[in-house]
């Protein structure tokens, strides 16, 4: 999946991000994703992604979309 189809509370995995654990994202903008570990056990990063990039989706949040 491309990240420009991401949506907030999806769980995904991308090599760089977290060392390849899955994260939960919190927030997709234009131009960066926010993202946290599904553990919560470590802070919030926010990065700088190309939209056309590549995730590997674990779970999706279906309701009210």
């Amino acid at each position: 999946m491309k990240v420009r189809d991401l949506h907030d509370d999806d769980v995904v995995t991308k090599d760089d991000w977290a060392d390849g654990r899955p994260v939960r994202v919190t927030k997709v903008g234009d131009r960066g994703v926010r993202f946290q570990d599904v553990t919560a056990h470590g802070r919030a990063r926010q990065v700088d992604v190309d939209p056309d990039a590549e995730v590997t989706v674990k779970a999706r949040k279906w309701g009210g979309r």
